[in-house]
């Protein structure tokens, strides 16, 4: 799990980066990125939906963290449609949002152990960390 003092100094090294390289683009090389995580998610809605993974302790928890999900994003989408089509991974706007699916990610994962690889490794990977965002 990313500590707080991990994720300071992660926000603190982007920082540097940022001043050191301001040419820079991240959006850049984005397209690849987007790719991948869109698969990751067509993936991700097969799994909540498929019997076979429902039926294990990490697809059950995994089910439950899809369902608020998708009910935060869409509740925070309908209340701003600029944030729709993903926006809502990176914009300011939706910081608070993003800390409420880390914060509820993080706490699943450290109650239930079997979440835990799901959730760093793939699922918080969805969306800037709130701490970093742009």
């Amino acid at each position: 799990m990313r500590s707080n003092d991990y994720s300071a100094q992660l926000k603190a090294h982007a920082d540097q980066l940022k001043q050191q390289f301001p040419m820079w683009n991240p959006a850049a090389t984005s397209g690849e990125r987007e790719r991948e995580l869109n698969n990751q998610i067509v993936q991700i809605e097969r799994m909540v939906t498929d019997k076979k993974v429902l039926a294990t302790a990490g697809g059950k928890v995994l089910a439950d963290y899809w369902a608020y999900r998708t009910a935060q994003v869409n509740a925070v989408t309908k209340q701003d449609p600029a944030l729709a089509s993903g926006s809502w991974r990176q914009a300011k706007a939706a910081t608070g949002l993003r800390q409420a699916l880390t914060d509820t990610g993080y706490g699943l994962a450290e109650k239930y152990p079997e979440f835990a690889a799901l959730w760093e490794n793939v699922l918080s990977r969805e969306f800037e960390p709130p701490e970093i965002g742009m």
